[in-house]
């Protein structure tokens, strides 16, 4: 009711101000400084530089001449809150606006009826939340309206400007890098709606340094209905502008630059660029509607371009540009446009729905580019008189085809499809195109499409190339061709088409493929009107097509080659396309005119048009009824083949000649010979014969008694036939010059019948209805049954019987010799007739029916039974009536008598025994029982004692006895007991009609009291039910709780009424008493305590609990209003990927007196206000980043750890393992892809990227080396032309080794040998063991080679003495431990010279170096048993672990030296027998002896 009161206050006002302004309009015409003010729909007043100290508080007004002037810079903070400002049409108004001026409340300032509106801060270097801190509205303006705040929000709250009274323009700047510059969100109203005649800018310009950025303008809904034009720098929520000219929506920031959905209807172009990177910034979020009378273009250049669907209604061209690594549109774009279409995305999808264009109506072209995953997401659609170029400019493995749907072009006049990998089609779909001009279909990487390819009605060439191979075609489900162009379609690697290739028409036909021992083109294939077809198969042993069918061009044949330029083959059955290549091209047919019924075939084809060359084989027709094949003859050109007696020949076989040929056939004529009842010898009945062949017929006798020979009928036209051959069965004639037909007549057969079916008949012992005169014929009745009974036979027919059996009338069975006529005979018969008997039997018989012969005598009885409703009575006859027995009928008839004797009549009898009359009794509603002579039953005869008794399950605690009465209809009943009507038990005699009784009761009711108890005399029972009779008084009470919820507030019935006791009701009535007597209604009563209200408190989505503040232990979900409640988020709904976010209000009531900054606590407190409280919390989900072959780096370092849980938004380091053997190569992820990543971080070491919302999963992908070792101490070596002994090398490539002797050495290289474990050099030089120099290629493995060198005699001073014995250890293999290269590693020495040297020397060195008298050890395991024991036999750090050392301490020392670097192992094994040279025992001992 306030609300209303204040509207109508408000409308009342204005009315009044409009009265005002009209009244006073001469004077506003001569003075229009006049600004009239309205304060919270009050009365109308004059405001000027006198009033306005009173009427706006803290304000101060001036003017200038042409400008009225209100500052509000000591205002109240709500001073212009409901506040209307008016002028005219001259007058211009500035408002200037301090921090100090705000309305929290949504409240605010309507200015109307003025020319320029301005509004503007105080001082243009501070900082104002808002140039106007409230709701503004403009409405009726004439000239401009201008609101700007260079250092914040222009309009806090809504914005509502209509100065469509004039031409003026509507400018909105601000500047606001944190948020929006008007309509900023808040509690109240954040949208901002404009209509003006003008242009309308609404503009966030912030300045950073010298660039000017555009940011977010409008916070809530723009929406502006008319215009000249629109300028803006975007809104959070949905935008809907009309214009007739040109709008722009521009933005620097990373926010949406249209934040829920765009419309646009403009004549002019429509512009939106902008937007973020990440996936919640997009140039348009949500679906874009857009009407444009020019262009449209939507960019953003580092994001996404519309985060919904877009439809384009009309545009004289289309530019969608995005760059993400989502969709540029996210789902359908519809775009209608007379000009060229262009959507790309340099990172991601293109378009991530349905695709369909439409610019028919002009030749622009339609351009659709993407990178990686799909170009177009849901498939395509395009009509354009322009050329289509659909691509995906990333053809890696990790990238998806062009168009994954199908894909479907209209009327183009070029078609440009590219994309796909090698395991993603270029489109995963249908491709159906139409085009004027050239078709190109891409995929370098694998397929073109999955499903079919249909080109129909073009003209334009068809190009489809692909490098898919496997199992999988170039076209994997058929294509369908119909261009007047060329058809190329290429597989460079695998199938080219399965599914068949059909073709309308084409300019010619290529396909190349490669499938080894199958066809490159599967399933069936047609190709019409294509002058040349060419298909190859390059794969080994490959086929070309499964199933091939070419129709040449009308008129014309074709031949086809199976190698290139080779023999050009015909065919008329399947083309042969089991070899690598068919090629088909049309050839010239000749025409074999033939004779009607003669056919034509070549290699068993039927036709009348041949090659020439072909050999054909014609046939004349087979001799028939009437003519017989004579000869060949040959008009026109004539083949030059011809074989002796060709003339007679059939079939003739020939060579077609090059020129058309007609063939005539001669015949003879044969006549017909038919033969009734009888063949011809050696044929059939019938056959054809020329005059004058020789014909013997034979009549075919049979068994049957209709097919016996009497003579021969017809042939009168016959030649030189037998002598009495008429009568013979078998003869022989000439054939005459005409038809002859001869039939065999046989003898008479008679019939034989017995009438109505009712007998069989034998002939001559076998069944049968005819006969010849003189058969032999037995006759048996057949018509005897149970009703029938034989009596004699009766000859009906002319003919008498010939030799009958004697008495034969009397015998059901008879013989008799066939007369020369018909026999039919007629079997009488005797009838019986049936007996029933109902409720008795028949005496002597079977039960209660029987079949008797008129006068028959029977006996029946009635069958006696204890059924009270069968006690017999008399018999009733219901068909022919008995006859009297030769005894006469008993005395009183036979109708009254149980057993009697009768007379079977002509007739069937069926007596009925009819039972005396029962009669019911019962008690209505089964409120009694009734017993009958003590037997519990409802039927009665009459004069039986009857005992009737009231129900014990009726009459209970709801119904008391109240007496028994006669109901209206009931017969009285016969000696009843005394008091029989009050008495609950009593009997009489059953009277002759029905008795009915009914047993009254008093009703008593129920009393239900929920929420309270029952008092009786004695005080509270405790009871909540009770039963009662109306008028009884009861007492109850409300039942006290501790329950919040269970609080007393009223009494409320649900059913009927209580009534008022004796003593009245209690003041203020029973309902709000809590403890009330009243009286019983006839009726149930239930009672219901009712209880305060209390108000829900609920989490949207149960992710909270909710406690009384001093009852923490009990969660609630209700509380009385000013209950002191906290809400928490318990630690079950938080983990490691789940952090709490915030709290949110979504119910109306506000909470009251929460804790400050509650929105952001875990857990708070708040008062219950009156109305359910609904809140959400919300959560922030993490997610998981894992590293192969890498680990995550944070602000300290490296961690070492490869997998970390991080917040969306977060920035992220990881760093790649890289080693020697497998150096870092590139970066792969899978999952969600990296956000912001650095600028090349694929193939960078490391990186840093912001955290997506999804797990990261990223692998280091390393590249595999292997080393490259060369053991050579007495030579200096290179690898790859460098000095090293070992190098670091990718399999396969190229390494070259070199060695020369170092100075000093007089050796000659020996070889080069692999040590144990060397993979072996793959493609070495020739002779490479025993170079100095040469070339391999690396193996997958490390090679190990060992330079041996040999003594020489390139000293001239020192000669070499073969025969001089050598220390054997000195000149053997290397021992297997020593890979360094550092030492010696073989040596082959002969002479005395080096030998001598040598052995001297390490002997001396020696025998200084060991412990006296010890002997030189010879292996590993002696010279390690020695260290350890002048060392003092030290306990090693280590258990030993070698598998090849047994002995207990060589195996301590064999551990013992090896950790202390002295001696090397390989793995578990430490050589204990290998070999150690002189200078090796040398280099240990002074390892592990350097004093020595």
């Amino acid at each position: 009711m306030k609300q209303t009161t204040f509207a109508q206050r408000l409308v009342s006002a204005l009315v009044a101000l409009c009265m005002v302004l009209s009244v006073c309009a001469p004077a506003l015409a001569a003075d229009d400084r006049v600004i009239w003010i309205q304060k919270s729909g009050g009365t109308v007043q004059l405001l000027n530089a006198s009033t306005i100290g009173t009427k706006l508080p803290g304000c101060s007004y001036a003017y200038d001449g042409t400008t009225v002037t209100i500052t509000m810079a000591a205002s109240k903070e709500d001073v212009m809150a409901d506040v209307t400002l008016a002028g005219g049409p001259s007058t211009d108004i500035v408002l200037v606006c301090t921090n100090d001026t705000r309305m929290d409340d949504g409240r605010g300032l309507t200015i109307t009826g003025m020319r320029n509106v301005t509004i503007r801060t105080e001082d243009t270097s501070k900082e104002y939340t808002g140039a106007f801190y409230g709701a503004l509205k403009v409405t009726n303006c004439y000239g401009n309206v201008t609101v700007t705040n260079p250092r914040g929000a222009a309009v806090v709250y809504s914005l509502d400007v209509d100065n469509t009274a004039g031409t003026g323009n509507v400018t909105i700047t601000g500047s606001n890098a944190n948020g929006s510059i008007c309509a900023v969100a808040g509690a109240f109203g954040t949208n901002a709606k404009i209509a003006s005649n003008g242009d309308v800018k609404i503009e966030n310009i912030v300045s950073i340094g010298a660039a000017q950025l555009n940011y977010q303008a409008v916070d809530g809904e723009l929406t502006v209905t008319s215009s000249k034009s629109v300028t803006t720098t975007g809104g959070a929520s949905k935008v809907d502008i009309t214009s007739t000219g040109a709008v722009e929506i521009k933005s620097n920031d990373t926010k949406n630059v249209v934040g829920n959905g765009l419309s646009v209807n403009a004549g002019g172009a429509v512009t939106v660029t902008g937007g973020g990177a990440g996936d919640a910034a997009a140039a348009i979020k949500g679906d874009a509607n857009i009407t444009a009378g020019g262009s449209v273009n939507v960019s953003n250049f580092v994001g996404i371009a519309v985060d919904g669907s877009l439809t384009v209604n009309s545009s004289t061209g289309v530019t969608v540009v995005g760059n993400t690594q989502r969709n540029a549109v996210r789902y359908a774009a519809n775009i209608t446009s007379s000009g060229a279409v262009n959507i790309s995305n340099d990172r991601g999808i293109a378009v991530g729905g349905k695709l369909t264009v439409k610019n028919a109506s002009g030749t622009g072209d339609v351009t659709v580019s993407g990178k990686g995953g799909n170009t177009v997401g849901r498939g395509a659609e395009i009509t354009s008189k322009g050329a289509v170029n659909i691509t995906n400019t990333d053809n890696t493995d990790n990238t998806g085809p062009a168009v994954s749907g199908d894909l479907t072009v209209h009327d183009s006049n070029r078609v440009k499809v590219s994309g796909g990998t090698a395991n993603s089609p270029a489109v995963s779909g249908n491709i159906t195109l139409t085009s004027t001009g050239k078709m190109e279909l891409s995929n370098p990487n694998g397929q073109v499409t999955n499903k079919k390819l249909t080109v129909k009605n073009s003209t334009g060439e068809v190009i489809v190339t692909g490098n898919k191979s496997g199992s999988t075609a170039l076209v994997q489900y058929g294509a369908n061709i119909d261009t007047t162009g060329t058809v190329t379609i290429t597989n460079s690697s695998g199938p080219a088409i399965f599914g068949g290739l059909n073709v309308e028409q084409s300019g010619g036909i290529t396909v190349t493929g490669s499938r080894a021992s199958e066809p490159i083109i599967t399933g069936s294939s047609t190709i019409k009107n294509t002058n040349k077809v060419e298909i190859i198969n390059n794969g080994t042993n490959g086929q070309t097509a499964q199933s091939i069918t070419y129709t040449p061009p009308e008129g014309k044949g074709y031949f086809y080659q199976t190698t290139q330029n080779g023999s050009k083959l015909h065919t008329r059955s399947a083309i042969s396309s089991t070899t690598p290549y068919l090629c088909i091209e049309p050839d010239t047919l000749y025409t074999l005119t033939l004779p009607e019924g003669v056919t034509a075939k070549t290699n068993g084809t039927s036709d009348t048009r041949f090659y020439a060359g072909e050999m054909v084989t014609v046939t004349a027709p087979a001799d028939t009824n009437t003519k017989k094949f004579e000869k060949w003859t040959f008009s026109g050109t004539t083949p030059s083949d011809l074989s002796g007696h060709w003339e007679t020949k059939n079939p003739l076989t020939f060579t077609m000649p090059a020129g058309n040929v007609t063939l005539t056939a001669d015949y003879m004529q044969l006549y017909n010979l038919t033969v009734k009842g009888g063949t011809i010898v050696n044929g059939t009945n019938t056959g054809n014969y020329l005059p004058g062949d020789e014909v013997k017929v034979a009549f075919t006798g049979s068994t049957g008694i209709e097919d016996q020979f009497e003579k021969w009928t017809g042939g009168d036209n016959i030649i030189e036939a037998d002598t009495n051959w008429r009568n013979s069965n078998t003869f022989t004639f000439k054939m005459p010059a005409g038809n002859v037909t001869l039939t065999a007549a046989y003898k008479d057969v008679y019939t034989l019948t017995v009438d109505d079916g009712k007998g069989t008949i034998l002939v001559n012992g076998m069944a049968g209805s005819r006969a010849l005169a003189g058969d032999q014929i037995t006759v048996t009745e057949t018509g005897s049954d149970e009703h029938h009974l034989f009596s004699n036979w009766q000859l009906t027919s002319s003919t008498p019987l010939v030799k009958p059996d004697e008495d034969w009338q009397n015998k059901p069975s008879f013989s008799f010799t066939m007369p020369a006529g018909n026999v039919t005979l007629t079997a009488d018969y005797k009838q019986l007739y049936d007996l029933t008997v109902t409720g008795g039997t028949i005496v002597d018989g079977n039960g209660d029916t029987g079949i008797y012969l008129p006068g028959d005598e029977v006996t029946v009885v009635f069958d006696d039974s204890h059924d009270i409703a069968k006690q017999f009575k008399q018999w009733k006859s219901t068909d022919t009536e008995p006859e009297a027995p030769t005894a006469g009928w008993p005395e009183g008839g036979w109708q009254n008598s149980k057993k009697f004797t009768f007379k079977m009549p002509t007739g069937n009898v069926t007596l009925e025994a009819e039972y005396k009359t029962v009669y019911n009794v019962s008690v209505d509603e089964n409120r009694g029982t009734v017993l009958v002579n003590d037997e519990k039953r409802t039927q009665a005869l009459e004069g039986e004692t009857v005992t009737v008794k009231a129900s014990d399950t009726f009459f209970n605690a709801y119904h008391q006895f109240n007496g028994w009465s006669l109901s209206d209809d009931s017969a009285q009943m016969v000696e009843p007991s005394e008091n029989w009507q009050t008495s609950k038990e009593f009997t009489f005699k059953m009277p002759a009609g029905n008795v009915t009784l009914t047993a009254d009761y008093k009703q008593l009711y129920d009393l239900t009291v929920n929420g309270g108890t029952i008092v009786d005399e004695n005080g509270d029972t405790g009871e909540t039910t009770g039963i009662y009779l109306p008028g009884t008084e009861v007492t109850i009470q409300f039942t006290e709780s501790d329950d919040i919820t269970k609080q007393f507030k009223q009494w409320k019935s649900t059913d009927t009424e209580p009534e008022a006791p004796t003593a009245g009701w209690p003041d203020g009535g029973w309902q709000t008493s809590k403890t009330f007597t009243f009286k019983m209604p006839a009726g149930d009563v239930s009672l219901r305590a009712e209880y305060r209200e209390t108000y829900r408190i609920f989490e949207t989505a149960g992710k909270a609990e909710f406690f009384a503040e001093g009852a923490e232990e009990q969660k609630i979900h209700e509380a009385l209003p000013g209950t002191r409640i906290i809400a928490k988020v318990p630690d079950s709904e938080l983990n490691d990927y789940r952090q709490f976010n915030m709290w949110r209000l979504f119910s109306e009531k506000e909470l009251v007196e929460p804790d400050q900054n509650w929105q952001g606590k875990q857990s708070f407190r708040f008062t219950m206000p009156e109305g359910d409280v609904e809140l959400q919390a919300f959560f922030t989900t993490l997610y998981d980043v894992n590293v192969t072959h890498g680990t995550i780096v944070d602000g300290t370092g490296d961690t070492g750890t490869s997998k970390k849980i991080v917040k969306p938004g977060q920035p992220v380091t990881v760093r790649a393992e890289s080693t020697e053997e497998n150096p870092f190569l590139q970066w792969t992820y899978t999952g969600t892809a990296p956000v912001e990543p650095d600028d090349g971080w694929q193939t960078s070491p490391e990186f840093t990227f912001k955290m997506p919302e999804g797990n990261v999963t990223l692998e280091a992908q390393r590249d595999q080396l292997y080393k490259v070792s060369i053991n050579d101490s007495l030579g200096s070596v290179t690898i790859n032309g460098e000095q090293r002994s070992s190098l670091w090398v990718k399999e396969g490539e190229t390494v070259t080794v070199a060695t020369t002797l170092k100075d000093g050495y007089w050796m000659e290289f020996k070889q080069w040998t692999a040590q144990d474990g060397s993979a072996t050099p793959v493609e070495p030089s020739d002779n490479w063991q025993t170079s100095t120099t040469f070339t391999f290629k690396m193996p997958n493995g490390p090679v190990e080679l060992v330079a041996q060198w040999l003594a020489s005699s390139l000293d001239p001073d020192q000669h070499i003495d073969p025969d001089e014995p050598i220390d054997e250890d000195f000149g053997v293999e290397p021992a297997p431990m020593d890979t360094t290269g550092g030492t010696i590693a073989a040596v082959a020495v002969g002479g005395a010279a080096i030998w001598g040297g040598y052995e001297i020397a390490t002997r001396v060195i020696l025998h200084s170096l060991l412990p006296e008298g010890t002997a030189i050890p010879a292996n590993r395991g002696q010279l390690a048993l020695l260290v350890w024991n002048t060392a003092g036999r030290p306990e090693p750090a280590g258990a030993p672990a070698f598998a090849d050392v047994t002995d207990p301490d060589m195996a301590k020392a064999a551990q013992w030296c090896t950790e202390q670097g002295t001696m090397g192992a390989k793995g578990d094994h430490f050589e204990p027998e290998g070999w150690t040279p002189k200078f090796k025992v040398i280099e240990v001992w002074n390892k592990a002896f350097p004093a020595a």
